[in-house]
């Protein structure tokens, strides 16, 4: 995994990631972009267990409730299948997995120098999963 903020390869236990429900509101001020780019290997890895857990759980709603999800749009597919339809990826990711997915890779602590704050757009790019977002520094 390598970790960017505004360009800049930055080392992981210098960030941390915002928990709290001001999670992807800001107040305008200090506030930059990161990207984080993770093998699909390690993404799957990371999110292949929760990934089954939520969308089984969908999709029992949706089929309850007569309901539509994004999973239901990519007809409830598996982790892998769902890399191939990176639009569907990141929309699900937003939706049910930022906290889930950034609380894995990020630990936090009051020390930490760079505090993650949203999580804006996902794509793949030469096999790699590329996660963007804004993130401000710590005082």
């Amino acid at each position: 995994m390598k970790v960017f903020l505004n360009g800049t390869k930055i080392e992981k236990k210098l960030i941390g990631v915002n928990d709290g429900l001001n999670f992807g509101r800001f107040s305008d001020k200090g506030v930059e972009d990161y990207t984080i780019q993770l093998s699909t290997s390690k993404f799957l890895d990371l999110q292949e267990k929760e990934y089954v857990s939520v969308r089984d759980q969908i999709k029992e709603d949706d089929e309850r409730y007569q309901d539509g999800s994004d999973f239901q749009s990519v007809d409830y597919c598996s982790l892998p299948q769902l890399l191939k339809d990176e639009l569907a990826l990141e929309e699900i990711l937003k939706t049910y997995f930022d906290h889930i997915l950034l609380n894995k890779l990020f630990d936090w602590r009051p020390s930490k120098k760079y505090i993650i704050n949203s999580l804006d757009s996902v794509r793949i790019e030469d096999g790699k999963i590329l996660i963007e977002g804004k993130f401000f520094q710590a005082n």
